[in-house]
């Protein structure tokens, strides 16, 4: 895991300063290594942050050139299958001087140009430099593990692994966008392809981007994670879950590919354990993260079993309020607002891995996206059943509903469901299409927050790239949700929020359920067996204990509430003293 910048300019002087502070700027992605190119007519500069995870030799580091000279890369992340790749290059006659997959992607490129992404199975933000025909190419994994921001504006461009990195362009504007506030504040993130400054944007998942010297950058788009396989027609459900099993630990095996020691975390439920299950490492170090106070301590207790079926190491901690001071030390790697409380564990769990020596952690990140675990994806699909409710209907099941319902105090467990599971299913039902219903649906609902702080044209708050997925359907299938999902909140937040909080201790995340193979099998198949994880439940059956496959979804709960509370009445007792 590493981090990557690079400037192109036509109009102004790329010195070796800005370089090296982008670089600098970058140092908690990659702490081993940085190394920097700058073309002697200072138009063009590269710097890689490296974090050594494959071939540790300094060989490996980063800008790498090609034997002949003309091509540079630079690689943010880990290409899970590039022997497989190397032996086939191998075969057609070329030669490594490293056993990195850095070198493997540059001359996979070199021979095959963007095809060479439909073969990466990986997660990866990467450039490669074309010294002679002075062209940039600029790729992003299949569904946006690794982050990748850039910036165009007359002739200049740059990007880079985070947006801090530009503070030392000088002629890049850093201006607060309204629309992005507005949007983050309706969703507790910033939509891609936006980002929370104006005219800097993250490069979609599955998407590169081209440019040619002096000319403005193209974006096309090489994978559409709804492709999945046409082949599965007429398997019984017993092969089905049997292949799921098989594609799900081909994806662990996959995972475990390093030359430093890898870790998990493992919270006792049903998606770790089942990463953790497939893990062939005798005694694996495991993390697991519990609460001070809490009477529920399900998730120590369960790690702490599991751990000693399958003869792991589990390594436990737990935190109380002063977490949240950690987490405001980190404040300032976040490069934008995320609204999403269990970022301060996760902080602590990857902490707590590097101090037992720990570089790479696998999680269980993307299953509920993938296999439609959160409870939300119900009443979506119930929406999806009445679309052909005419919506008048409904405004007036709503409005005569209304007086009733607002006597159900706000702060009880029953107010709260009716504010979230009937009044503002009713609100959904009520929109034009399945999109709005859906934004609506998953959004902090800030309506009025928002209209204080827009005006004009940037009052329109909306996700354009889950209206674009959606189009104007108003009943999607299941599988068209999901993937809509892991496309926009997946991609969006929780992915940005394992990247940041991993990347802010210099620990590589990887998330074998996001495995590009396992997410087109699992998308093919019917809708029914994905629905609460229906088909890992199956495929767990005798692996994992049964009191962990037939649990219910319990959420990542921290106390929050209570933990700010605290913090409050303190700062404000502080300051009456």
């Amino acid at each position: 895991m590493c981090g990557i910048a690079g400037i192109i300019a036509t109009r102004h002087e790329v010195k070796m300063e800005m370089l090296t502070c982008m670089g600098v700027t970058m140092q908690q992605r990659g702490p081993d290594d940085q190394g920097v190119y700058l073309s002697e007519d200072r138009t063009t500069g590269f710097v890689h942050r490296r974090l050594s995870i494959i071939d540790l030799d300094p060989r490996s580091n980063q800008p790498m050139w090609s034997e002949d000279g003309r091509f540079l890369i630079i690689l943010n992340g880990e290409i899970y299958n590039y022997r497989t790749l190397r032996g086939d290059l191998e075969k057609e006659g070329l030669r490594f001087r490293t056993t990195s997959d850095t070198e493997v992607v540059l001359n996979l490129f070199i021979q095959t140009g963007p095809d060479c992404l439909k073969k990466l199975n990986g997660m990866f933000a990467l450039a490669i430099w074309d010294t002679v025909a002075r062209t940039l190419f600029v790729a992003r994994d299949h569904l946006g593990i690794k982050p990748l921001f850039y910036t165009e504006c007359g002739g200049e461009f740059a990007f880079a692994s985070d947006l801090k990195a530009f503070e030392h362009v000088p002629w890049i504007s850093r201006v607060i966008s309204s629309r992005a506030v507005s949007q983050f504040l309706y969703f507790n993130y910033v939509p891609q392809p936006s980002s929370i400054f104006e005219g800097i944007f993250k490069l979609l998942p599955g998407h590169y981007l081209s440019l040619e010297f002096g000319k403005k950058p193209v974006v096309t788009q090489y994978w559409k994670i709804m492709s999945g396989r046409n082949d599965l027609a007429g398997a019984s459900e017993v092969e089905l879950v049997a292949l799921f099993r098989q594609h799900l630990e081909n994806a662990v095996q996959s995972h475990l590919v390093s030359d430093v020691e890898v870790g998990a975390f493992l919270s006792g439920g049903l998606d770790s354990s089942s990463i953790v299950s497939f893990v062939r490492t005798p005694r694996l170090k495991t993390f697991t993260i519990g609460f001070e106070g809490q009477h529920n301590t399900l998730d120590l207790t369960r790690a702490r079993q599991l751990a000693a079926h399958f003869n792991l190491v589990n390594i436990q901690t737990t935190i109380g309020e002063e977490a949240l001071d950690l987490f405001q030390s980190y404040l300032c790697r976040m490069d934008e607002p995320l609204s999403e409380a269990s970022l301060v564990p996760l902080l602590v769990n990857f902490k707590l891995a590097k101090e037992n020596g720990i570089k790479v952690v696998l999680t269980g990140d993307g299953a509920d996206e993938l296999l439609g675990g959160y409870d939300y994806f119900f009443i979506l699909r119930l929406m999806r059943r009445f679309a052909f409710v005419p919506r008048p209907f409904w405004k007036a099941t709503l409005a005569s509903t209304k007086p009733l319902l607002s006597l159900i105090p706000f702060h009880t467990k029953l107010g709260k469901a009716r504010d979230l599971y009937f009044e503002r299913t009713l609100r959904c039902l009520n929109l034009d299409t399945f999109s709005k219903q859906h934004q609506l649906f998953v959004s902090a609902d800030n309506d009025d927050a928002v209209q204080h702080l827009s005006v004009g044209a940037e009052a329109i708050i909306g996700d354009s790239r889950m209206d674009e997925l959606y189009g104007d359907s108003l009943a999607p299938d299941d599988r068209t949700s999901l993937a809509v999902e892991m496309q926009t909140a997946l991609a969006n937040k929780h992915l940005a929020k394992v990247d940041k909080a991993s990347m802010a201790n210099s620990v590589e995340a990887r998330v074998p359920f996001l495995d590009r193979s396992l997410v087109e099998f699992t998308l093919s198949l019917p809708d029914q067996m994905r629905q609460k994880k229906s088909i890992l439940r199956k495929a767990m059956t005798g692996i994992l204990p049964q009191i962990i496959t037939q649990d219910r979804k319990r959420g990542f709960n921290m106390p929050m509430q209570s933990w700010v509370s605290r913090f409050i009445v303190g700062s404000e007792r502080g300051t009456a003293m």
